[in-house]
């Protein structure tokens, strides 16, 4: 018996390292995961890795209105979520005084506002999960 048996999980970022590690120990621990990035092709590699208890969803952290809509179709999919871990996100190796304003506001885009809108985007249904 796992430890998240029965349980649905959503994991942003799920098409490579520290996501797919995270999708690959939920689904070791019983749990149905919706495995959510924007690549395909590192997505279809998480998902023929981890078999029929993970769930691809092509998505954009950075849209907050195609995660509430998304948020939905897994729902409907896979059940109520209770779990998200927003693994999703970019780096730069700039110098402070050498970015581009238009990479920073990337960074921040990804980083902070695709964490705030995949978490505002499934609440709902991890507070009727309680």
């Amino acid at each position: 018996m796992g430890r998240f048996d029965g349980r649905v999980a959503v994991v942003t970022g799920a098409g490579s390292g520290v996501g797919r590690a995270v999708a690959r120990r939920l689904v070791s621990d019983g749990a149905k995961v919706a495995c959510l990035d924007i690549a395909k092709d590192g997505l279809d590699e998480t998902i023929a890795e981890l078999g029929s208890a993970a769930h691809a969803y092509i998505a954009n952290v950075t849209d907050a209105d195609a995660l509430v809509e998304l948020a939905s179709q897994v729902q409907r999919d896979l059940g109520s979520v209770e779990i998200v871990n927003t693994c999703a996100g970019i780096g730069r190796f700039d110098r402070s005084n050498e970015i581009d304003p238009k990479d920073w506001q990337r960074l921040i885009d990804v980083n902070l506002s695709g964490t705030f809108f995949t978490i505002r985007a499934f609440l709902p249904q991890m507070i009727e999960a309680k």
